[in-house]
């Protein structure tokens, strides 16, 4: 079992966060809790850090959190991130889509426990069914 440092330590990616991008992350929330796997979404930046609208979700947990919870953030991997074309008609279903199919496999590995390392609670279960229709109805 991994455990965060002494002090707080909120890490940054080498190239900087991407906005309005998921991450997987390494999280703990104090220094007696053991570092196990979240997926962040940046939401929009402020001088470079994870802003407005960002939040962190993992398997198990019943809400939503914040990175001024944490005590220990670090970043894995970017997973996929939302570009202009999202946010304008022409191009934004075909753009959902091929986020939906890039998030897919991580939220079934979360469910299988392979991600997360343990167990998932109902609202990942919930999440992952979401992501599954809301591509076949892109489909």
């Amino acid at each position: 079992m991994k455990m965060p440092p002494q002090n707080r330590t909120l890490i940054t990616p080498p190239e900087g966060w991407e906005p309005e991008s998921w991450y997987q992350v390494e999280v703990s929330f104090n220094r007696n809790n053991p570092v196990h796997r979240a997926l962040l979404f940046t939401g929009f930046l402020h001088d470079g850090q994870p802003g407005n609208y960002h939040y962190l979700t993992s398997s198990g947990w019943e809400e939503l959190s914040k990175l001024d919870e944490l005590h220990y953030l670090s970043p894995l991997k970017q997973l996929g991130r939302l570009t202009k074309a999202d946010y304008e008609e022409d191009g934004a279903l075909e753009r959902l889509r091929t986020l939906l199919e890039k998030l897919l496999p991580y939220a079934e590995a979360a469910v299988a426990s392979e991600l997360f390392g343990g167990g998932c609670g109902p609202q990942m279960e919930e999440d992952l069914e979401l992501i599954r229709e809301a591509k076949e109805l892109l489909e």
